[in-house]
């Protein structure tokens, strides 16, 4: 009778489901991943497109105030009229 101990044959356990859903898990997070990356640059550039938009009406409406001023008065706003204290 042979003994058990020197028995060293490596039993190699078949696959199971819990492997099977955890390599299923990580194909399917890789693409949702990537995915994510792009949604996340999207709105970074939708963001900075606002903000120039909104900049540019800033401008716009600025330009329209001096336009009515200049019309109001006849010359355009003076850019330093000495009637502010400034040395607080």
């Amino acid at each position: 009778m042979e003994d058990q101990t020197q028995n060293t044959e490596v039993v190699k356990r078949p696959a199971s489901s819990f492997d099977k859903c955890y390599l299923q898990l990580i194909i399917l997070l890789i693409p949702l991943s990537i995915l994510g990356g792009f949604a996340v640059h999207a709105v970074s550039v939708a963001r900075g497109a606002a903000i120039r938009m909104l900049c540019c009406g800033n401008m716009n409406q600025q330009c329209c105030a001096f336009e009515y001023y200049h019309d109001e008065h006849g010359s355009y706003p003076p850019a330093y009229t000495g009637l502010c204290d400034y040395s607080l």
